[in-house]
């Protein structure tokens, strides 16, 4: 097997893990938080952009990743692209 095939398979690995996990905390009881929920949503956003990076080094090969190497640094054009406004 491939080493990009090797990764996706751990990747998918560690989501039925994830999922299994979450699955499981289904059955466990509610408690009370001592903070507000929306103070993880700066943790889970890195941790999106870190599972997202793992999967975009995998594609090296991929013309795109040598564009954009790194997840996220994709800079907008502000150019105006309609003559007249």
């Amino acid at each position: 097997m491939s080493s990009v095939g090797s990764q996706v398979t751990s990747i998918f690995a560690a989501m039925r893990g994830v999922d299994d996990a979450a699955k499981s905390a289904l059955t466990s009881p509610i408690t009370d938080m001592k903070f507000p929920a929306s103070e993880l949503i700066p943790y889970v956003h890195q941790f999106c952009l870190d599972e997202w990076e793992d999967i975009w080094d995998c594609c090296r090969g991929n013309k795109f990743n040598a564009i954009y190497p790194t997840v996220g640094t994709a800079l907008q054009s502000r150019v105006n692209t309609h003559p007249g406004i």
